[in-house]
């Protein structure tokens, strides 16, 4: 899907190239650039299904991973997943970064400057979230238990079904599906 969606983009942009405009579309364009709006929305464009190509690439490297991991049971799968989507999250950042820089014009370490002060307050506010982040980290790490295997806590007792970044599901006894923050866990 993302290489039509590029190619599709690629067509229109070359067929938009040999347009040729009226007179009066030639003055609006000269008064309010149209053509430099459009190629800079094409760059975009190109920028996005670029990235979700590549975003793409990392869910079959991942599959492969995680098909190969049940095989000859080396690494966790939960653990390929978790890798995959923290390589998406940082493939996401990078588009954002280059978009921010080649379309935009703006100083890439000027945002990430700001985020840095800007981070320290949502830290502050996330923190709940993030605690639930490294519980996950250490759930990956330490392996108290893997998907499938019955856990039992002061509040819960059921089968673990999948560890995410932030929460665990467990399918209790009487088939309920509860998700459990992982910090809680860890715990």
């Amino acid at each position: 899907k993302p290489a039509e969606l590029f190619f599709m983009g690629l067509v229109a942009f070359a067929a938009f190239q040999v347009l040729r405009l009226s007179a009066d579309l030639r003055q609006l364009n000269e008064e309010y650039e149209f053509g430099s709006y459009i190629i800079d929305g094409f760059k975009i464009y190109i920028i996005v299904t670029l990235t979700w190509a590549v975003m793409r690439v990392f869910d079959f490297i991942g599959y492969v991973f995680k098909t190969r991991t049940r095989r000859f049971n080396s690494i966790d799968p939960q653990m390929v997943l978790f890798v995959k989507d923290m390589a998406k999250i940082v493939l996401v950042l990078i588009g954002f970064f280059i978009i921010l820089k080649k379309i935009f014009h703006e100083d890439a370490a000027g945002v990430i400057a700001g985020l840095g002060i800007g981070g320290l307050a949502i830290a502050l506010a996330a923190q709940e979230t993030i605690a639930n982040l490294l519980g996950s980290i250490i759930i990956f790490s330490d392996k108290p238990f893997t998907v499938g295997d019955l856990v039992e806590t002061a509040e819960v007792k059921g089968v673990v079904e999948n560890v995410g970044f932030r929460s665990t599901r467990i399918r209790t006894m009487d088939k309920t599906l509860l998700t459990v923050p992982n910090k809680k866990l860890v715990d």
